[in-house]
């Protein structure tokens, strides 16, 4: 959680934002692990409605371009779990949770988008904010902030290998 202590630092926080500057990492506990070491996914998302459902967004050709870059960190070949590194590129709603369940790699806990039997796999929706990097002057360095992993990844990766 990022807060401006005035409305001159809400705006320059707000300019970051929007013109991409601001670079954030997320740790994601994902179910089965990816073929690759590391890759990128660029899926179109589009929001959609339904009386039954209530709102959800989905990969769309017609939907607005997202891009999220990931890399494992942790596999679990046992448990069938990895731990990623995840930084999104763009900053669409749900983005990073649509992109893993559509590559086959749902997030753990996930209520929304992966399957029941995913969702009971984690107590909580396995998703972290573990960097945010704010460039917030020109002439000093970006003020990095960082989060360790709560204790239930450590819990459900107590067996994993770390590459």
């Amino acid at each position: 959680l990022v807060l401006g202590r005035h409305r001159r630092a809400l705006r320059r926080l707000g300019q970051l934002f929007r013109e991409g500057r601001v670079r954030k990492t997320y740790h994601a506990l994902v179910h089965g692990v990816p073929d690759a070491p590391a890759g990128e996914i660029a899926l179109p998302l589009k929001k959609i409605s339904s009386r039954a459902k209530g709102w959800r967004i989905v990969v769309a050709e017609d939907g607005k371009p997202a891009r999220t870059r990931w890399r494992v960190t942790a596999t679990d070949p046992r448990n069938r779990l990895a731990l990623l590194a995840l930084e999104p590129l763009t900053g669409r709603t749900h983005q990073l949770r649509v992109h893993l369940a559509a590559i086959g790699h749902p997030i753990l806990g996930d209520v929304k988008y992966a399957d029941p039997a995913v969702r009971r796999l984690a107590p909580r929706l396995m998703l972290h904010a573990s960097r945010l990097v704010l460039p917030l002057y020109a002439n000093r360095p970006a003020l990095t902030i960082t989060a360790p992993l709560p204790a239930p990844f450590a819990t459900l990766l107590a067996g994993a290998d770390h590459p």
